[in-house]
């Protein structure tokens, strides 16, 4: 969300807040801010608003990132029941 001369602010949903908090977790991102901005900077983790949260990716923009990954693990493509898997279905 933004970075003041002491901190950086960062948008969390209760999940991602939960594994930021981890104390190796956040010394990382810490580290990594440190680096980027070239000062250190504490973290503070805010509650997203509705107006931050994404919108779920597009399928065709998820199937190729599908496609690879069932690819490198050489799996099958996983049904639903009541849904048929199509080739291209993410």
């Amino acid at each position: 969300m933004g970075v003041t001369s002491r901190a950086m602010f960062l948008a969390t949903d209760d999940l991602h807040r939960s594994v930021v908090d981890e104390r190796e977790n956040r010394a990382l991102v810490e580290a990594q801010a440190a680096e980027i901005f070239a000062r250190p900077l504490a973290l503070q983790c805010v509650p997203m608003g509705p107006e931050d949260k994404a919108s779920p990716p597009a399928a065709e923009d998820v199937t190729p990132l599908v496609e690879r990954a069932r690819k490198w693990f050489e799996g099958d493509p996983v049904t639903r029941p009541g849904r048929e898997t199509r080739r291209g279905d993410a």
